[in-house]
């Protein structure tokens, strides 16, 4: 799991190394109003082509990602999860 905007390289990067790492991943994704339209986001669209799935949220609960309350209700919703934080390097075999 990792969280970005809608035209988030590291969106992008971490999608397509879950699907070299057959992992699966998502992606909670900073803007609700993108939930109908994300097909039109080439970000987002390339994203969901790798294999991750996408949870949007108001960038009001985007804010409360380190939150304990907020975490529990993913691992609620998603299961067992690691999140990948932003601006960490990814590193190839």
């Amino acid at each position: 799991m990792t969280f970005g905007g809608a035209f988030s390289n590291h969106i992008a990067a971490i999608a397509v190394a879950a699907k070299n790492h057959d992992l699966d991943v998502v992606g909670i994704i900073r803007g609700e109003e993108l939930v109908d339209s994300w097909r039109q986001n080439p970000t987002l669209l390339r994203a969901y082509e790798d294999g991750m799935r996408f949870k949007f949220v108001s960038r009001e609960t985007y804010r409360k990602k380190e939150n304990l309350d907020f975490l529990e209700s993913l691992h609620d919703e998603f299961g067992n999860f690691y999140i990948v934080p932003k601006g960490v390097p990814i590193l190839w075999p």
